[in-house]
Order: C-alpha cells, then sequence, then structure tokens
C-alpha cells in the first residue's frame, strides 16, 4: 500500500490528466449519440413524408372527437351547413414536401 500511495503523490499530475481525458471521452460519447439520435428522427420524419407523398394517402389518427364529429356529420341530414374542414398537419406537410421535391 505504501509503494501505491508514494506513487500516486509522485504522478499525481499524470493520473489527474487521465481521468480528465476519461471524462471528455465520455462527454463526447455522450453528445454523439445524442446528435445521431436526433439526425436519426429528423431522417424518420422526412422518410415518412416522402412516402406519404409518394402513396398519395394521409392516413388519420382515430381520436374520440373525430369519431364523433364523424359520424354526427356522416348520419345527422339535417340541411345543416357542413363547416369548411381545416387541412391537418400531414397533408399539410405533404404539400409542402410536393413543392420541394418538385412534384406539384
Amino acid at each position: 500500500m505504501n509503494e501505491f500511495t508514494a506513487w500516486m503523490q509522485s504522478n499525481w499530475y499524470e493520473l489527474g490528466n487521465l481521468f480528465t481525458d476519461f471524462v471528455f471521452l465520455a462527454v463526447g460519447i455522450w453528445f454523439a449519440r445524442k446528435i445521431l439520435r436526433t439526425l436519426r428522427a429528423s431522417q424518420e420524419q422526412v422518410g415518412t413524408l416522402i412516402k406519404l407523398t409518394v402513396a398519395g394517402a394521409v392516413p388519420e389518427r382515430q381520436s374520440a372527437t373525430s369519431a364523433a364529429e364523424r359520424s354526427f356529420a356522416t348520419g345527422a341530414r339535417t340541411g345543416l351547413r357542413r363547416r369548411k374542414r381545416l387541412l391537418p398537419a400531414s397533408q399539410c406537410f405533404q404539400k409542402a414536401a410536393c413543392r420541394l421535391l418538385g412534384m406539384a
């Protein structure tokens, strides 16, 4: 044990540098993984937009309110004017992707 403490006392600066190097390596790996996750998510979004553009179909998400609105709109023929429907966000992205890719 005495040899080890003597070695640490004589080489404390190099030991500190080694520890600092490992800390920088760990932070660099953490940061690179975070950047790669962000890039992967971005690529998946662009890929999904391109698939939607090529397929031409926009899948709608089912929710309780949209199902109720749909059943009301299809089931009630009382002569009331239907509201002007806004485009879902996916259709807006599809049109933007078409313009960017020169398909529209």
